[in-house]
């Protein structure tokens, strides 16, 4: 009998052990998750906001070339060209003492034509450094008066 006893309790140790290596991994493994995301979230953060800044800095500008002299003012932009309809930079972020983020921008220009002006659409993508998909793209639009019309 008591041998029966004692296995069974060396069975028992045993699968609480299991248990516990189980539930170890399983905590370990949802950390391990939680990092990434948490790294992913920070980094779509940083693009939004690097998208945000170069929508407003190229509002108002009447061609490819005047928003690429502006988007030169901005603080961490480098490497401007401006490719027909098309402008890249890069740009490095960073903010709240966080570490910096280098993202490649592209802003893609359409212009539309009209008769007291022409309504521009751009669409500004964010990369990562090296990515080959965006991380985020922003649309805006927004439309620019003829300088020759008078009231």
């Amino acid at each position: 009998m008591k041998k029966r006893t004692n296995l069974s309790f060396i069975v028992e140790l045993l699968i609480l052990f299991l248990l516990l290596i189980m539930m170890i991994t399983v905590i370990t493994m949802v950390s391990i998750r939680a990092r990434g995301q948490s790294r992913k979230a920070r980094v779509l953060t940083d693009a939004v906001i690097c998208a945000e800044n170069a929508t407003e800095m190229t509002e108002g500008a009447k061609d490819p070339d005047e928003a690429a002299a502006r988007l030169e003012q901005m603080e961490g932009v480098s490497s401007v060209q401006v490719d027909g309809d098309r402008i890249s930079f890069q740009m490095v972020f960073s903010a709240g003492g966080k570490p910096e983020q280098s993202f490649e921008m592209k802003v893609n220009w359409d212009e539309e034509p009209g008769e007291t002006g022409a309504y521009i659409e751009k669409t500004v993508e964010v990369f990562e450094a090296d990515g080959k998909e965006p991380v985020y793209s922003l649309e805006s639009g927004s439309f620019v008066k003829d300088e020759e019309e008078t009231r």
